[in-house]
């Protein structure tokens, strides 16, 4: 009923994603509906991908699997969401696992889908406010940074703490990133080669390598 609903209402949806019941979200044409409307932020569209995988809206090479790539990589949209980079890699990560925490649901990842998100990641370091200052960075790179991903990624604090440290060499313009183990009392600091040219799986695996 809700689907023969919204599809009567055809250009003049006037309602968002959230209005809808939780079992009407269930259903992938009801998605496919808002998403041709353009009914659904940035935001809510990255939280939601799992989702709409599980669901098959986003087959490989479907329109709105298409739709949904144009829109994540789009730069206004994402200036206008205001999303801070590590948000959008987090996103990217809990896609990217296939399944959420307690195992009971998994989809297939579309890598169109998780590239976007990449791209997305990138064009979002404008939404962060440079101080224009001399930075130094210290990375903790320690085995306690590995012990447990962040909640509901793979990512774990040496991964976040080095797609931080290239969110940071692209915003300010003097900085050093360095890595340290074994508290500050026992280790010193070591620079380590991440530049505004990085890409985010050479600064991953540039930090992982110490």
């Amino acid at each position: 009923e809700i689907v023969n609903f919204l599809k009567n209402l055809g250009g003049d949806l006037a309602l968002s994603w959230e209005m809808l019941p939780t079992e009407a979200l269930a259903d992938a044409d009801v998605w496919k509906i808002l998403l041709d409307a353009d009914k659904v932020p940035l935001g809510a569209l990255m939280r939601n991908l799992s989702r709409l995988s599980r669901l098959g809206v986003l087959k490989p090479l479907s329109k709105h699997a298409k739709l949904v790539t144009a829109r994540l990589t789009d730069a206004e949209r994402i200036k206008k969401s205001r999303l801070h980079p590590l948000t959008i890699i987090k996103a990217k990560y809990a896609y990217d696992r296939g399944y959420n925490d307690r195992g009971s649901e998994n989809w297939t990842v579309n890598s169109t889908v998780s590239n976007a998100l990449e791209k997305a990641f990138f064009l979002s370091f404008g939404n962060v406010e440079a101080a224009d200052k001399r930075t130094l960075l210290a990375t903790d790179v320690s085995g306690s940074m590995t012990w447990r991903n962040i909640h509901g990624t793979q990512l774990t604090p040496r991964d976040a703490a080095a797609a931080m440290a290239l969110v940071t060499v692209k915003s300010e313009p003097e900085t050093m990133v360095t890595t340290f183990s074994g508290g500050w009392g026992s280790s010193s600091l070591t620079e380590v080669n991440i530049n505004s040219s990085t890409s985010l799986d050479a600064a991953i695996r540039t930090i992982n390598n110490q």
